[in-house]
C-alpha cells in the first residue's frame, strides 16, 4: 500500500523494552483525501523518521496494516515540491 502525504505531528519516538522490536516512531500523516492516518516504524526504520521526517513534510509511505489499523512503514520517500501533485 502507497499513501502520500503531510506529516502534521512531531515524530514520537520511544524505546521499547522486552521485546524483540527495540524502538518505535510514530506520527500522523493527512493524505490527499483529507483523511489523517497514523504511520510507525520499528528500530531502524524509526531511526530514519526520527532523524529526517519533519512536521509539514510532504512524504509517501508504503507498509502494511496492523490489527490497530495503524501503519507499519516499511519504505518511505520525502517528496521534493516538483513531485507534489498540485490539486
Amino acid at each position: 500500500m502507497l499513501k502520500k502525504g503531510k506529516v502534521i505531528e512531531e515524530i514520537y519516538f520511544k524505546f521499547i523494552y522486552n521485546s524483540k522490536k527495540i524502538s518505535v516512531a510514530k506520527t500522523k500523516l493527512k493524505l490527499d483525501n483529507d483523511s489523517v492516518i497514523l504511520i510507525k516504524g520499528y528500530n531502524d526504520m524509526a531511526d530514519w523518521l526520527y532523524r529526517y521526517v519533519n512536521i509539514d513534510d510532504n512524504i509517501a509511505v508504503s507498509g502494511k496494516i496492523d490489527t490497530k489499523m495503524e501503519i507499519e512503514v516499511e519504505w518511505v520517500r520525502i517528496l521534493f515540491p516538483t513531485e507534489i501533485q498540485r490539486k
